[in-house]
């Protein structure tokens, strides 16, 4: 399913004109600024409860999902941005690691956590919640992560004697695995990744990023394998280079953000066809990690000593000011 760009997104070079939600957090309130019908919504967490980001929109765009912690309990949440009804499921007590993965297009929100040394996926359809995956080897600390809604299929790594990205269908319940490609693929090179980090996976494009952390190399491939772009994460020794999200283009197109502190540059990757473009970013200003869509052309950049964010125009390389304060923020 192709991304879909608002009419608002397309007809102006502002990118304040052209992001639909702000979300920010200062110590337990979270205050979400709906642009497009200019109308502020104010979600209070329970004295004790924290936020573990990111937060998650719904392809309708009328549902947010994300993880809260309490009394050591991870908790699942789903907010209704149209009357303000939260469901929320909360894990077990034992429970180490948890992350959000994404709605599917049913507005069930899709989730992993950690029991002991083994991992779940698990989905939680406002009401109740449904294991259907389980007893998942793997020795990472984030599971998986979906850049667009879940039309049918979850990738996730699972690591055995090696390492394997496994397929899973939502409407048939089956699996289907597959080798990690690297860059200089051998006869056993497939079997030499024992640890792998699956940044997101896009099912709208069928790519999934992951990096494999002892060779410096981040990936992009199709779900079948086929390798497309790497990128040295360490290309001289020193420059040590991020990743930092993915963001989108007036034309729909994916973009793969990363960067560099130590040359202060931001690099644009197309995702789908070969192309790189550098932005200098200054002295004072860092790309900010998001993972998910970032609005059309739009780059979110952070002065971290004066707490200060802005808009920088990936095309124009115009910047905008943000002015609020807040521990956390995320746009859509």
């Amino acid at each position: 399913m192709k991304k879909l760009i608002s009419a608002r997104q397309v007809k102006s070079e502002s990118c304040q004109e052209k992001t639909d939600y702000i979300f920010s957090t200062q110590d337990h309130t979270i205050l979400i600024r709906n642009l497009a019908e200019q109308k502020d919504i104010t979600i209070l967490l329970d004295l004790g409860e924290t936020l573990e980001p990111p937060f998650f929109l719904n392809r309708a765009r009328q549902k947010t999902g994300y993880l809260t912690k309490k009394d050591n309990q991870k908790i699942v949440n789903i907010y209704n941005l149209n009357n303000g009804h939260k469901q929320q499921s909360v894990l077990a007590a034992n429970i180490s690691q948890a992350g959000i993965i994404n709605f599917d297009d049913f507005d069930n929100l899709y989730f992993y956590y950690q029991d002991k040394d083994l991992w779940t996926i698990a989905i939680f359809n406002g009401s109740s919640s449904e294991i259907i995956v389980n007893n998942i080897n793997y020795n990472g600390t984030n599971l998986t992560l979906a850049v667009e809604p879940i039309q049918n299929l979850i990738i996730y790594p699972e690591c055995q004697s090696f390492c394997q990205f496994i397929s899973y269908s939502i409407k048939d319940k089956s699996k289907k695995s597959n080798f990690i490609s690297t860059e200089l693929p051998t006869e056993n090179s497939a079997y030499e990744v024992k640890n792998v980090n699956l940044l997101f996976f896009d099912e709208d494009l069928g790519r999934i990023i992951y990096e494999i952390p002892q060779n410096k190399v981040v990936y992009i491939t199709d779900f079948n394998g086929y390798l497309w772009h790497h990128i040295y994460l360490e290309p001289v020794t020193g420059n040590a280079i991020s990743i930092n999200g993915i963001l989108t283009d007036v034309r729909g197109q994916k973009k793969l953000i990363a960067s560099s502190k130590l040359k202060k540059q931001a690099y644009v990757y197309d995702i789908n066809f070969i192309g790189l473009k550098l932005l200098d970013l200054g002295n004072d200003f860092e790309v900010y990690d998001q993972p998910l869509n970032q609005p059309a052309d739009c780059l979110l950049l952070e002065d971290k000593n004066k707490k200060e964010f802005i808009f920088k125009n990936v095309v124009t390389e115009k910047e905008e000011k943000i002015s609020e304060l807040t521990d956390y923020l995320q746009i859509f």
